[in-house]
């Protein structure tokens, strides 16, 4: 009696302890809360090359992106009128996120688009928003905003 108690305890540790060689990777979720950051512009030629950065200002960092796990989004704005900072609206819509083409498309009553996100982790969402010639180097440039949990 006493080894098959032995036995399970074993075979029950066995099962509840995690293994540390475990090599799943979970792609970051896009599901949250996500606060406007700032402005980048890429050039056009090596895609990577930072040739303009705004930080957002203090009212525009009140705008936020949400994303929820019922494919549900909405979008709040802000903007200073008269060196206040007023609530400037407000988009809804439905979204779905492809991580393996990195692909993000929304749906709302005003437009339907499909960006590409350029990076997701944990803590910075960043979506291109337009593609044109900011230096003029006859190469369009990569425009994003960039998100923050």
């Amino acid at each position: 009696m006493r080894n098959l108690i032995l036995f399970s305890m074993a075979a029950l540790s066995l099962t509840a302890c995690k293994r540390d060689d475990d090599n799943t990777t979970t792609e970051p979720s896009i599901v949250g809360t996500w606060k406007y950051s700032k402005y980048v512009v890429y050039s056009g030629k090596d895609k990577k090359t930072i040739i303009s950065e705004e930080p957002a200002t203090a009212c525009e960092a009140k705008g936020t992106m949400v994303f929820t796990s019922d494919k549900k989004t909405s979008y709040t704005f802000y903007t200073d009128s008269n060196n206040t900072c007023v609530e400037d609206g407000t988009e809804t819509g439905i979204y779905s996120y492809d991580a393996t083409t990195k692909k993000l498309s929304i749906t709302s009553s005003n437009d339907d688009a499909t960006t590409d996100v350029l990076k997701l982790t944990d803590k910075e969402l960043e979506v291109v928003v337009e593609n044109y010639d900011y230096n003029n180097d006859g190469v369009d440039d990569i425009h994003t905003y960039v998100f923050t949990r």
